[in-house]
């Protein structure tokens, strides 16, 4: 899919040096035209050189802000266009009436003041203890700062699995910051050593079964393999089971199976030593992203109700088998991750007793989340539990409070 951005040019703020040229603004999933220029924009790396072509033509920060919302939202852009980003109005994509008329009246006031363009901030490295994203200013509680609690996860191992920048389909918005937080939670909540996590923020089919044998092979009986994964599922087209692609997947069906693992075969793999397997799934399988978009133009993937199935351990998966596993905007993260990282943390102590423990068992949390999106009115989603540990089994000992559902 391509929007069209209309820009006004022979602005006399034009700077020096900006490589900007006459003519229309072309924006695709992995490209920006102006002009007779064309600018990569798929990857960390190339978005960064395009926000330094950005300022040397002297966007301002809410340019630069608007830009890498829809790049992350991959939402349609309702005016399709842009009164001249050089004026300091920016690039703007679908948002709600209120939040687009307060930010344009601040770029206003910004104008009459003659406020010089600002330059925008050089992003910070991420530390790699803890991981903690940028702050993002929400109504709803962080789930990315460590919440570290005393227990003792020694006998366990993880791997985490965060999928956002595919190379040939649409990326999967916020899915690295789940990762981080779900990473978090398994190191400082859940007490596994971090020696024992493996975390990928890319990855094939070949890296992500190696980590899952190295993993599932260093963990015995009475110990947990966890299995996280944030990005895009679907269902083979030849066996009809669920599968969990690759970030090299191409937009083509009849690659999938190629590049792709199948939901069996992670946790076949994660128990490879004896350990239970515990797969913790934000995905949908029925071939759309988080962003309604489809994976193969046209292309639907239909699920048999009965493909979610657990043999040794758990499948906590995002959504139904044809559902669609949706974000959670205001807190950039997916809407099931959010909430099953709040879980783990102590937001679901007490949900069926009304009395906290200081004990999240698999009932308290799978209640506490599909209460959870019922409350902020993410319809047509569901998140499933099945397997063969019953909902008894202790998933963390966290203990901080909730927010307060509407």
């Amino acid at each position: 899919m391509v929007w069209l951005w209309l820009l006004l040019v022979g602005n006399p703020a034009h700077a020096q040096g900006c490589p900007w040229g006459k003519g229309g603004v072309v924006a695709s999933l992995g490209s920006v035209s102006v002009g007779q220029q064309t600018f990569n924009v798929k990857g960390a790396a190339a978005r960064a050189e395009f926000h330094e072509v950005m300022n040397a033509c002297g966007v301002s920060e809410e340019g630069h802000v608007a830009f890498d919302r829809w790049r992350s939202r991959r939402r349609t852009i309702n005016t399709a266009s842009i009164m001249n980003v050089f004026y300091g109005i920016p690039v703007w994509v679908s948002q709600p009436a209120k939040q687009k008329n307060r930010l344009l009246a601040a770029i206003r006031a910004s104008r009459a003041s003659g406020a010089p363009a600002a330059v925008p901030t050089p992003p910070q490295a991420v530390p790699v203890e803890p991981l903690v994203p940028v702050p993002v200013a929400s109504a709803w509680p962080s789930v990315d700062d460590p919440f570290r609690v005393s227990a003792d996860g020694a006998a366990d191992a993880a791997v985490v699995v965060g999928l956002e920048d595919y190379a040939f389909i649409a990326d999967v918005p916020y899915a690295r910051r789940d990762a981080a937080a779900f990473y978090n939670a398994a190191v400082y909540t859940m007490g596994i050593p971090m020696d024992r996590v493996h975390h990928l923020e890319a990855g094939s089919v070949e890296q992500i079964r190696a980590a899952l044998t190295e993993a599932g092979q260093s963990v015995g009986p009475g110990g947990k393999v966890w299995v996280y994964y944030a990005g895009h599922g679907a269902a083979s087209p030849t066996s009809r089971e669920q599968v969990l692609l690759g970030d090299d997947v191409r937009a083509d069906p009849r690659a999938f199976d190629a590049r792709a693992l199948a939901v069996s075969e992670v946790e076949r793999l994660a128990s490879a030593g004896g350990g239970q397997p515990m797969l913790v799934l934000d995905t949908c399988f029925a071939g759309q992203g988080r962003g309604g978009d489809d994976l193969v133009a046209g292309t639907r993937f239909a699920v048999p109700a009965y493909a979610a199935t657990s043999d040794d351990g758990v499948q906590w998966t995002a959504a139904g088998p044809n559902e669609l596993s949706g974000p959670l905007d205001d807190a950039q993260h997916g809407v099931f991750t959010y909430f099953a990282v709040g879980a783990l943390r102590g937001w679901a102590d007490g949900e069926l007793s009304g009395t906290r423990d200081g004990e999240v068992t698999g009932d308290e949390a799978q209640a506490y989340v599909r209460r959870a999106l019922k409350a902020v009115q993410q319809r047509g989603q569901t998140p499933a539990w099945v397997g063969a540990a019953g909902g008894d089994v202790v998933l963390s000992r966290g203990t901080e409070v909730g927010p307060d559902l509407p």
